[in-house]
């Protein structure tokens, strides 16, 4: 699976459209599309493998695990039930259909500060918010 991150994250995009009857999108919420938004803004190797060494691959993730770290908001930023029905379908999925790869979901937390940073330098509203994590890792 060569883009193994965006199978991944429009495999839980997917999941998510179809659990809540919803438009769901990837990226930065656009006020000109209502739905549910999963936003990727962080990407980081595990860090338990960050210092091994690697089988050259073409591909990150056939090889160390990686973690997505991502936000989950609406449109309309006020939309909470359609949020609760993004939240259950996290909840609900520990694990995504990854293909060749092992995609786990976790719900986290991050600081005010953080989140803050994260809306005001990716210029959005400041909204009620879902933090959450894949890990994708290979099944071999």
């Amino acid at each position: 699976m060569r883009n193994s991150i965006a199978d991944a994250l429009e495999s839980l995009r997917s999941d998510v459209a179809s659990h809540t009857k919803m438009d769901a999108y990837l990226g930065a919420p656009d006020i000109a599309f209502p739905g549910i938004y999963i936003f990727p803004f962080q990407f980081r190797v595990e860090h338990i493998h960050r210092h091994l060494p690697f089988p050259k691959t073409d591909n990150l993730t056939d090889s160390a695990p990686v973690v997505v770290r991502c936000l989950m908001m609406t449109i309309p930023a006020n939309e909470f039930s359609m949020l609760d029905g993004g939240l259950e379908c996290l909840l609900s999925r520990a694990v995504v259909d990854g293909g060749n790869k092992i995609v786990a979901i976790t719900v986290s937390e991050i600081s005010m500060d953080q989140l803050a940073s994260i809306f005001l330098s990716a210029r959005i509203e400041l909204r009620l918010a879902v933090v959450f994590e894949l890990k994708i890792s290979s099944k071999e």
